[in-house]
């Protein structure tokens, strides 16, 4: 028996908010369209870029959402991925469970480039057996369940009591519910409680190192 850990990337591995609120007003400039204020921006981090720019924007026509998200991946292929920071606690709680004998792996929307370039940056790969994201274009293997289930299918362990995914947004637990798996929210991310809550979390970690001991005492 392998325990495995699939971790959400943006607001449960990394705090990446400013250079996602500032790829996104660079975008709506670029667009000439009216920029939501930083509380609606910070609802964009986690969820598929195409949707949460027709949910939270003027912007409704594909092919002005394609525009908008070329403009994003300029300007964060550039810089806004280096606008990052590794949550304090995350590599300390990685080497352990690595030691512990636990099977790592990474699960995010985020582009596949973008998330291999965060994963070698920060020495994320060092700990982990997979990364699986969204395809490059961000048009397919978009939501999490189905990231989820790609990823699944190409980790060793099968024995879906033995699997949990990790993340801070609702996208994250329902990933995992629909995929079976046990299914952890953090409280230190991008998420509010009752969101994760509402889309049945079974486990809450109020920060990494609630997150640390849960996970090796298998608390989940």
């Amino acid at each position: 028996m392998t325990k495995t850990v699939f971790f959400d990337l943006d607001g449960t591995l990394t705090d990446s908010k400013k250079g996602i609120l500032n790829g996104l007003k660079y975008s709506f400039k670029a667009m000439n369209v009216p920029t939501p204020d930083d509380k609606t921006l910070q609802l964009f981090i986690g969820p598929p870029l195409n949707q949460t720019v027709q949910k939270y924007s003027e912007i409704q026509d594909p092919d002005q959402v394609q525009a908008f998200m070329a403009h994003f991946h300029d300007y964060y292929g550039e810089t806004g991925w280096q606008e990052n920071a590794v949550f304090p606690g995350i590599m300390p709680m990685l080497a352990d469970l690595k030691a512990a004998g636990y099977g790592l792996a990474i699960a995010t929307a985020k582009p596949e480039m973008f998330a291999k370039k965060i994963s070698t940056r920060f020495g994320f790969d060092q700990y982990m057996t997979g990364l699986f994201a969204a395809t490059d274009d961000e048009m397919t293997r978009t939501q999490k369940d189905e990231i989820l289930a790609y990823g699944l299918a190409r980790m060793p362990e099968k024995q879906l009591a033995n699997i949990v995914m990790v993340g801070d947004r609702a996208n994250d637990i329902a990933g995992g519910l629909v995929n079976h798996v046990h299914a952890v929210g953090v409280l230190y991310g991008f998420g509010a409680k009752a969101e994760l809550v509402q889309a049945g979390a079974e486990v809450l970690a109020d920060s990494v190192t609630d997150l640390h001991r849960k996970l090796l005492d298998w608390q989940v």
